[in-house]
């Protein structure tokens, strides 16, 4: 961490902060703690809940959290990046439990967002096969670097009371994009969004989601009979994909090529299998190797 360029950047007060809250006993398998800033402040000798919102605002504006105010929790975003957590069935399961315990909708939306770029980065991660770490994929993504700011002001605690709970949310996409209900359902929403994090994620500009984009989607699942979980799981496994990341950068260009990226992803998955795993090779070596010496014996005894 502190070979980060970012991270040096902050302030030491801010540095404090995280470390403060990566120790913190509250702090979940899903990277959510408890956020009292008077409580907090009650650690650190002349430190006051002013400052504590001062370092939050300098941490939050450079994403290394993202607090709500409302539900008292912050998340600590690089939490389920740090040693490989989700290889580990057991966290795997403690974090989808701890998931489930998050009040704040923003906070489970970059939850989401997180676990979405993770699934991208690292795919042969045992969490991926969790039918309940799906079922999270298939919630709201929220992107922290295209939320509104935190409206907080530096150095204030009374501009606590600006706060309401929908200030926290970034404007969502029903608000400027209509279907005849007026309103975006949240399956189509979710892949739309899946998808444009993730173009985004692979350094591509954000694509703006629009009617063609979420007719595409809602025509996905309504006419083609796609499931709304196996169609994220492709999401995913394209934008991970050398090649087809760099020709999938539409939702119509995913519907259209649907079949052809499920195959391509199960003709991996069975190569993936037929393929023998260094521990397998190894194991198959000593049994060669455990095979020659009793022939050996054999050899001996009838000689």
């Amino acid at each position: 961490m502190w070979s980060d360029d970012d991270w040096r950047a902050r302030s030491i007060l801010a540095q404090w902060l995280y470390v403060y809250l990566t120790t913190n006993a509250t702090l979940s398998y899903a990277g959510v703690a408890d956020w009292r800033e008077k409580r907090i402040a009650g650690h650190a000798a002349n430190l006051t809940a002013a400052l504590v919102l001062d370092a939050a605002a300098e941490l939050e504006e450079h994403h290394f959290i993202v607090t709500d105010h409302e539900t008292e929790e912050v998340l600590v975003r690089s939490f389920l990046r740090h040693d490989g957590l989700l290889k580990k069935p057991n966290v795997t399961k403690a974090m989808v439990k701890d998931f489930k315990s998050v009040v704040s909708p923003v906070i489970r939306g970059v939850i989401v967002h997180e676990l979405t770029r993770l699934a991208g980065e690292f795919p042969d991660w045992s969490a991926w096969a969790s039918k309940d770490v799906i079922a999270i994929l298939g919630n709201p993504s929220i992107n922290p670097k295209g939320r509104v700011p935190n409206p907080i002001a530096k150095g204030s605690e009374s501009d606590a009371s600006l706060l309401t709970p929908n200030s926290l949310l970034p404007t969502p996409i029903s608000s400027h994009l209509a279907t005849s209900a007026n309103e975006v359902r949240d399956d189509v929403d979710s892949l739309c969004n899946l998808l444009a994090d993730l173009i985004e994620d692979n350094g591509s500009l954000r694509p703006a989601i629009g009617k063609g984009w979420t007719e595409a989607a809602r025509l996905m699942l309504d006419k083609d009979g796609r499931d709304p979980a196996a169609a994220a799981r492709l999401i995913q496994w394209a934008q991970g994909n050398d090649f087809w990341k760099g020709n999938v950068l539409s939702m119509p260009k995913f519907r259209e090529k649907y079949d052809q990226l499920r195959l391509a992803a199960n003709a991996q998955r069975e190569e993936r299998k037929a393929k023998p795993t260094k521990d397998q090779r190894a194991f198959s070596l000593v049994e060669q190797g455990r095979a020659m010496d009793e022939a050996d014996e054999r050899k001996e005894l009838s000689a």
